[in-house]
């Protein structure tokens, strides 16, 4: 028989193993609060602006609560930094963006990379594949 007290260091430690390999992410355009009548959280996606004196760090180590954490952060909408405000995106972050949404900039950005990654980069398009060869013609 396997005492209680280590029966539960062996479940916390499943759960810190559980928990420690959870995908972890920041969704920036959610608004989060309590729906009462369904005794649940629930979330709105709104465009997010951030205004005159205002300054934001993305880290890869942030913790937003609801929004969430790590060093993903997911745009589903337009991220607005207006002018006079400042966003700083830290080492380690990815920044991923929902089709059609964009990040503008009135105000300032800093992207800090390393060595090896640079801060900010923008996937170059694929080249299209040519078209296919064609047989010569023969009689």
């Amino acid at each position: 028989m396997v005492p209680p007290a280590l029966r539960m260091l062996v479940a916390a430690c499943a759960v810190l193993l559980i928990a420690g390999s959870v995908h972890a992410a920041v969704y920036v355009n959610r608004d989060y609060y309590w729906d009462g009548y369904n005794q649940e959280w629930r979330y709105n996606i709104v465009d997010r602006h951030y205004n005159d004196g205002q300054t934001v760090t993305w880290n890869a180590d942030s913790d937003f609560g609801r929004q969430g954490s790590g060093p993903e952060y997911i745009v589903e909408a337009q991220v607005f930094v207006n002018e006079g405000a400042r966003l700083n995106i830290g080492q380690g972050v990815t920044v991923k963006f929902s089709p059609g949404k964009w990040l503008g900039v009135a105000g300032e950005m800093m992207a800090e990379g390393t060595k090896e990654k640079r801060g900010f980069g923008i996937p170059r398009p694929r080249p299209r594949p040519s078209s296919p060869p064609t047989a010569p013609n023969s009689c």
